[in-house]
């Protein structure tokens, strides 16, 4: 599968979908996930559960911040973000910063790890991220 070129893409005119069902279906499933408490059914993350504020993965350090202007910020190096770098470099978008807290890449793949439990290696290729020649 090749890149996405932005002359092929469809103009509004062009739609090959009916926007206004999908955001009625999307609206219908958000209503039944709605609480009345909203965000106050979330715990925050101090006194016995401050420690998941913590990177247990990585080594604490102190640097300097780092000042740097760019096109785009992607906030988060999760399976999303990686994506949106990939599609980004695609459409020839190369001044692009994908910003993590934590010390590595993958979001829940990097948080969640389980001591004798594997998956098989995904490759680019099978991601639909290189050409298959």
């Amino acid at each position: 599968m090749g890149s996405v070129i932005p002359e092929t893409l469809p103009t509004s005119s062009e739609k090959t979908f009916d926007t206004k069902k999908i955001e009625a279906i999307y609206k219908k499933e958000r209503e039944k996930r709605i609480r009345e408490d909203g965000p106050t059914q979330f715990l925050q993350a101090v006194g016995k559960y401050s420690h998941f504020k913590e990177d247990p993965w990585a080594v604490p350090f102190v640097r300097d911040p780092i000042e740097q202007e760019t096109k785009v910020a992607i906030v988060g190096a999760g399976f999303g973000g990686l994506v949106a770098g990939v599609k980004l470099r695609d459409q020839g978008v190369n001044d692009f910063l994908i910003l993590e807290k934590g010390g590595g890449y993958g979001g829940t793949w990097y948080w969640n790890r389980y001591p004798g439990i594997s998956l098989p290696d995904i490759t680019l290729e099978k991601m639909n991220f290189m050409d298959n020649s």
